[in-house]
């Protein structure tokens, strides 16, 4: 049978792979939205729909929990004349745009129906997040790791 620090260890390395595991996707995620301010080409768009994606995953007490978030499809015309109908792989609630409303989009030149909504920080919000969880874990594991090592 495993001593208590052999699974503090174990269970601090978890947590420290875990949390470098966050901070790197959230880094990932980070570059990509900076791909888009730094070299997107930018267009003027149209909200011509609002998606409704509802996901349901397991709470405590295994209780199902629901989520809904609005995702606006938008319309636009690249720089070569291609027009673009996409809807947006951000969703927010409550819904952040309506149908009708215009946006300005930026979009790589080589990726023309992948598109970011110019001035939304939503997607910088999540990223920071992932950054944010993976920091807490990876402090958690150093703190114990030291703590066992000590």
């Amino acid at each position: 049978m495993a001593s208590h620090d052999e699974v503090l260890l174990i269970v601090m390395t978890g947590f420290g792979l875990f949390g470098i595991l966050f901070g790197v996707i959230g880094i990932a995620m980070t570059r990509r939205e900076s791909v888009y301010r730094n070299r997107g080409v930018s267009a003027p768009g149209q909200v011509v729909d609002v998606v409704q994606r509802t996901s349901t995953r397991s709470g405590r007490n295994g209780s199902r929990v629901t989520s809904t978030y609005y995702h606006p499809v938008v319309a636009y015309r690249t720089a070569e004349g291609h027009d673009v109908l996409r809807r947006s792989t951000v969703g927010t609630d409550p819904p952040r745009y309506r149908r009708g409303d215009y946006v300005q989009v930026l979009y790589l030149p080589e990726s023309p129906d992948s598109f970011r909504i110019a001035g939304d920080s939503s997607g910088r919000f999540i990223a920071y997040g992932f950054m944010a969880f993976g920091l807490i874990f990876l402090t958690i594991s150093v703190v114990g790791l030291v703590g066992a090592l000590l």
